[in-house]
């Protein structure tokens, strides 16, 4: 005979006899056994393992519908039912989270038919729609949404919301859920991301950067928390696809800063992309950002003379609208800066550095203003060679000598 008190036994992961009975089977045997556990020792139902789970977290998650059914139907006996589905786990995930992850319909049907408002917990975290969106599953998706009549949550991790996970997904799943839930399109997470900023770094995909875009271009002009809007993300990425479809329909976000003050321009500069600098080089529309400076002063020349950037720097150079003379905060005009970076070396006439200093003194880029003895004033540490590049001089001379030795020979 079955003794109450071997029931509240539990495993080294602290499963009862009700968890492992609802893990391992759904034959009529094991619905008896889960029948029986329950009549005598009903609160094993609401017993947590050490991770949190109930026995039906294990049911779902092992894909026992027939289990699941019975559960329901032994929990709804004690009028218990709500509070059995919406417990939640250490992941602060319901049953219905295990049923969305193994992809299990006839499981979330059967949850969502016995607690319509199911897919709304847990009021924080990870939503079961965010869950399915995230894994590219439209049939429980639309199943979440249909039974629950559209009352669900769209929350995921970390602030985001579905249209964030949609981004990832195919044309359909985004289209589902803009129409769904048009609103999610300005929804930042914790770190002011709308789901545009997601598109617009994935340059490779622009297809789901103008599904977006077209639903709701204006977060083209919303900024996440550290002052980037998504045509500096693009141009962070070098997506100019994404770039020249925002400057389309939005010409004036061209003017966008950053909390540092910097365009696109600079961004694209700072990250070494090259189409993208080419591109407002040759575009006469956006001549009015080349000469932007950020709030150190500083113009896109600047970064590109900073960077040692040679290419950037003459797709720069080669626009007449470009000043080659104005100076920054702190006084330095893009030769200014040249010379300050000249360093020493085995090679140091083929540097970048060196070829863009020449270039700025050929065209006659003019020195910052000041006294004519500290401008003909050469500071000797500024052709000390870097410390940084002391290993590579060396390593230029070893080989050097390998190669005179091997040829001697």
């Amino acid at each position: 005979m079955l003794c109450r008190q071997h029931l509240f036994f539990v495993t080294a992961e602290g499963d009862t006899a009700l968890h492992a009975v609802a893990s391992n089977g759904e034959s009529v045997e094991f619905l008896e056994c889960a029948k029986i556990i329950f009549q005598k020792a009903d609160e094993l139902m609401f017993a947590p393992n050490r991770k949190g789970d109930t026995p039906m977290h294990c049911a779902a998650r092992a894909g026992r519908s027939k289990m699941v059914s019975s559960l329901i139907e032994l929990a709804g006996s004690r009028n218990r039912l709500q509070e059995l589905l919406r417990k939640e786990n250490g992941l602060k995930e319901t049953a219905l989270h295990d049923a969305v992850r193994i992809g299990n319909d006839s499981i979330v049907k059967s949850l969502l038919k016995a607690d319509r408002d199911l897919a709304n917990y847990p009021k924080e975290g990870t939503s079961p729609l965010y869950l399915a969106i995230y894994l590219e599953n439209i049939d429980i998706a639309r199943i979440l949404h249909d039974m629950s009549y559209g009352n669900l949550s769209y929350c995921g991790p970390h602030g985001q919301n579905a249209l964030h996970a949609a981004t990832f997904g195919g044309t359909v799943i985004r289209e589902e859920v803009l129409k769904w839930n048009s609103s999610l399109t300005t929804h930042g997470d914790k770190d002011g991301s709308t789901p545009l900023h997601f598109a617009s770094s994935f340059g490779q995909y622009p297809h789901g950067f103008r599904q977006l875009f077209e639903a709701n271009p204006s977060p083209v002009y919303q900024a996440d928390n550290n002052g980037l809007f998504p045509i500096h993300v693009a141009a962070s990425m070098g997506a100019l696809g994404i770039i020249s479809n925002i400057l389309e329909t939005c010409p004036t976000s061209a003017g966008l800063c950053t909390a540092q003050g910097r365009t696109f321009l600079h961004v694209a500069v700072e990250n070494r992309r090259l189409k993208v600098v080419s591109f407002v080089s040759q575009t006469p529309s956006l001549a009015w950002i080349l000469n932007s400076r950020d709030h150190d002063g500083n113009t896109a020349l600047h970064l590109a003379v900073h960077h040692g950037n040679l290419l950037i720097f003459c797709s720069l150079y080669g626009n007449k609208d470009v000043h080659v003379s104005l100076a920054n905060n702190s006084m330095q005009t893009p030769i200014d800066l040249a010379r300050s970076l000249l360093s020493r070396g085995l090679k140091y006439k083929s540097n970048n550095e060196n070829w863009i200093y020449k270039t700025l003194k050929y065209v006659g880029a003019t020195y910052s203003c000041r006294r004519a003895d500290k401008f003909e004033r050469v500071d000797p540490k500024s052709f000390e060679l870097k410390p940084e590049d002391m290993t590579k001089e060396e390593d230029t001379v070893k080989d050097a000598s390998q190669i005179l030795g091997i040829g001697s020979v």
